[in-house]
């Protein structure tokens, strides 16, 4: 085998399990959550306390991490996303399956995290 056919299968090889790990790759939710919800919801899921108006006065419905939305299970946070509630769009014909469990991942991350820093 020649030098430059070895090194094109070695090339061809490479771009095989890159493209294969970039397949299996999982989204990260943050990114996702950040460009989808943290308009609304704020970085850290607490809600965006400017938004007093679009929830009638009553920020806490924005909270994604108090007590009663972590107290929601994921099935519930998914109809919420893709039907959408309320002012809240739909989000149905924006995320994928996968896109969708990783916001939820996200949410329930920054849930542990706010708990976390209430509880020291």
């Amino acid at each position: 085998m020649t030098d430059e056919l070895s090194q094109f299968f070695s090339y061809g090889f490479e771009l095989f399990f890159l493209i294969k790990s970039l397949a299996l790759a999982k989204p990260d939710g943050k990114p996702l959550f950040y460009a989808k919800c943290a308009a609304c919801h704020n970085e850290d899921a607490a809600g965006n306390k400017k938004l007093k108006e679009l929830v009638s006065g009553d920020v806490t419905r924005l909270d994604l991490t108090s007590d009663k939305a972590r107290s929601k299970k994921d099935s519930d946070l998914e109809v919420v996303i893709l039907d959408g509630k309320g002012n809240m769009p739909s989000f149905n014909d924006e995320l994928s399956k996968v896109d969708l469990r990783a916001i939820i991942k996200y949410i329930r991350l920054s849930q542990k995290n706010i708990l976390a820093k209430t509880t020291k």
